[in-house]
């Protein structure tokens, strides 16, 4: 040992003294370009966690998930992803496609070679166009690629997609030009007429080239791709559905000859989503950062790739920590795995269908995993998935409200990397308080991923969110709400009920917000004053398909005293006066609902509790104290359950299949629509009992449930019945319900 080092030790033993040796657990010393540096671990304590490294694997695995959601738009831009209803590779003619000749001048349409031709001869003095059609499907709204082909022939030769066709004479047609150019028209009755006239289009490859059509038709209105990015969007005038044909044309001279081939019909899936000028997303920095812009698709595949490449380099070019390196191998393979069958799609070696399937065949997010650490790490890991989950939500409310839909898909990438996480984090064993954060991060990231996912455009987000930005005085009502709406007519007529109700099937819930006592609500023009008393209200008239409306809304906010929960209970009354379509007037109906906050409240600070001054002992009590409430059995049910039942009242306007969901505590179970809290009752296998009461509409109603929770395959089971009163003047309410624990 050189001299420096030994003096060094001695200098550190010198510090110690002789019984602090004996104290040392653990002396390194790290010599670089001679210096010296120390780590000294004392018994007793834990190594913390390299936040560091677990941060760089986080955003490694945001990267990737980022990325991969691009990917999964670019091929759902590509090929159809609905239910099948049509598929023909043109081997034969099952599907009766039109055929004629070639007759004398060379004139032909005919299935042959594997794919359907349509050709016009040079030596045609005849028809430049020629067109074929199939009448094996009728077809309204459908999602459809084909590959159409130009072969030998002039630039500016057209190929063509016919649709809703009910005969050779009325038809509409989605054309392209060899030269680059798109327009939409159609034939009434032989008549042509232009919807969208000739425009230029750089998404077409032009020449003598192949080129993937997608077409996709729904509620009269048209989406149109070439090679994957958005070409037109317009709706149809006077669309009725019909069949679908093909069609090859000669703008300046008859020479034409186009193929068609790999048809697929599809329904409209609700995840199909076609490309506009260019797909961005925002860098890791959040909505702050310069959207990256993808031109084309077959250059959006390799920016995919690299980008899933750079962050499996990154994770690569270091080396974890012991406790890390199972989570740093899950999403290093599975970034691998993304990167490489992105870079093999962005070469153009696969066919469309290959490439969707290849990359449909990938997973979803990194392999599940198992982290070694203690309960002091677990506790850290936990402290920052819930720091990040917070700033994601917070920043989504944002997105939300501008309807920035890449911010969104980052914001949700994080909130999935947090899950990731957090399903590899262990219990931890001894620190109550990282049990209850590991319990509460389940839920936060459920709720938060409740409003990320998915971007809806209401106008009254853009008045809501201009408010927000003004930072008005904070308000314990401040925040995103849920509301789950019921709704009952009387008066009138039944049919006009039945009609009115139907209209609400696919809308049984709706969002609004709060800002600085401010009501923000899709149907109100101008937000409502909430009044120091919780309570706002408005009325205002429409005119709609049902007759002349006078809409009366009330709503009721109330805070839990010494808690930040809100709970929302409002009523919404549509009277008609006259209902439209020869019905009887003086329609009345009730639109009452309840309401959650999933979101963005006003930041609460904790108060720094007082520290308590020992008093004198309490003295030994003489009598026996009373015997407690049971609490939970020995099988620990506590959770958040989710499940439905059908119940029965006596009135036909109430009753059915409802939705029920709850969160157990011990013996304390609590409402997720009401707020309601009851103390439950527990008896032998699971058995338990309690009462919920609370206020709805200015009704009050009384539950009584009794119920069994057991394990069942792994999963938590909760079985039980109810019966409400209060719901219907006629009698009680009741009836069974099932449903799983979700969440811890």
């Amino acid at each position: 040992m050189s001299p420096k080092k030994l003096l060094a030790c001695l200098t550190v033993v010198g510090i110690l003294g002789a019984g602090g040796v004996a104290a040392l657990f653990a002396v390194v010393l790290l010599f670089s370009s001679g210096l010296i540096n120390i780590s000294i671990t004392w018994p007793g304590t834990e190594t913390p966690l390299n936040s560091e490294a677990l941060n760089l694997i986080q955003d490694a695995a945001v990267e990737a998930l980022v990325a991969k959601s691009i990917g999964d738009e670019i091929m759902t831009s590509l090929l159809p992803s609905g239910t099948l209803i049509l598929e023909d590779d043109f081997s034969d003619n099952r599907n009766e496609w039109f055929e004629y000749g070639p007759d004398d001048l060379g004139n032909e349409v005919a299935i042959r070679d594997g794919a359907y031709h349509l050709r016009n001869d040079p030596a045609s003095q005849g028809d430049l166009w020629w067109f074929g059609w199939s009448e094996a499907q009728l077809l309204t709204d459908f999602d459809l690629y084909i590959q159409a082909t130009q072969i030998g022939a002039s630039g500016d030769n057209g190929m063509s997609v016919l649709f809703g066709m009910s005969d050779p004479g009325n038809f509409y047609e989605f054309a392209y030009s060899g030269d680059g150019f798109v327009m939409l028209g159609r034939y009434v009755e032989g008549e042509w007429e232009f919807i969208r006239e000739w425009v230029t289009s750089a998404a077409i490859i032009r020449g003598n080239a192949t080129n993937d059509v997608r077409l996709m038709i729904e509620n009269g209105n048209l989406s149109a791709s070439i090679n994957g990015k958005q070409v037109m969007r317009r709706e149809l005038p006077e669309y009725g559905g019909g069949f679908i044909g093909f069609g090859c044309f000669a703008n300046n001279a008859p020479q034409a000859h186009c193929t068609f081939d790999n048809l697929e019909v599809r329904e409209p899936a609700d995840t199909a989503a076609l490309l506009s000028n260019g797909l961005t997303f925002t860098a890791k920095s959040g909505l702050s950062a310069a959207p990256l812009l993808l031109p084309q698709i077959d250059l959006g595949m390799q920016e995919v790739a690299d980008r899933i490449l750079q962050a499996r380099d990154e994770l690569a070019a270091f080396t974890p920590p012991s406790e890390l390196a199972d989570y740093h191998r899950s999403v290093l393979d599975w970034a691998t795995q993304l990167g490489t069958t992105a870079q093999n799609i962005a070469s153009g070696d696969l066919s469309p269908k290959d490439a969707r399937a290849a990359w449909n065949s990938l997973p979803a997010e990194p392999a599940p995993f198992s982290l070694n650490l203690t309960d002091q790490q677990s506790a850290a890991a936990l402290e920052n998935a819930q720091a990040k989950i917070d700033s994601a939500k917070t920043e989504a409310l944002l997105a939300l409200g501008q309807g920035d839909r890449e911010a969104v898909r980052y914001l949700d990438a994080q909130l999935r990397a947090q899950n990731h996480l957090l399903s590899g984090v262990p219990w931890c064993n001894g620190d109550l308080q990282c049990l209850q954060t590991r319990q509460g991060l389940a839920s936060a990231i459920q709720g938060a991923s409740g409003y990320v996912a998915k971007v809806e455009d209401e106008p009254w987000r853009q008045g809501w969110l201009e408010a927000f930005l003004q930072e008005p005085e904070p308000s314990p009502l401040d925040g995103i709400y849920l509301a789950s709406v019921q709704i009952t007519c009387i008066g009138g007529d039944v049919v006009e009920h039945d009609r009115y109700l139907s209209r609400f099937t696919s809308n049984e819930s709706f969002q609004f917000g709060v800002i600085g006592n401010k009501l923000y609500i899709g149907y109100v023009d101008q937000p409502l004053t909430i009044g120091p008393e919780g309570r706002a209200a408005g009325t205002w008239s429409e005119n709609n398909e049902f007759g002349k409306a006078q809409a009366d809304l009330n709503v009721q906010f109330t805070t839990a005293p010494g808690s930040d929960q809100v709970l929302v209970q409002g009523e919404q009354t549509f009277s008609f006066s006259e209902t439209a379509e020869g019905g009887s007037s003086e329609m009345r109906c009730l639109h009452s609902f309840t309401a959650q906050k999933q979101g963005l409240g006003s930041p609460t600070t904790e108060e720094t509790p007082t520290p308590e001054v020992p008093g004198p002992e309490t003295p030994t009590p003489t009598v026996e104290p009373p015997t407690p409430t049971p609490s939970a059995p020995v099988q620990n049910f506590d959770g958040s359950y989710e499940g439905q039942g059908q119940i029965s009242c006596p009135s036909a306007f109430y009753g059915g299949t409802v939705v029920a969901a709850f969160t157990l505590r011990g013996n304390q179970i609590t409402d997720h629509e009401t707020g309601a809290t009851a103390t439950v009752t527990w008896g032998s296998s699971g058995q338990a009992s309690w009462t919920w009461t609370y206020n709805l509409g200015g009704s009050n109603i009384r539950e009584e449930h009794s119920a069994r929770f057991y394990v069942s395959g792994g999963e938590t089971i909760v079985e039980g019945t109810v019966t409400a009163s209060g719901f219907d003047p006629k009698g009680d309410c009741e009836g069974p319900y099932t449903g799983h624990r979700y969440a811890l």
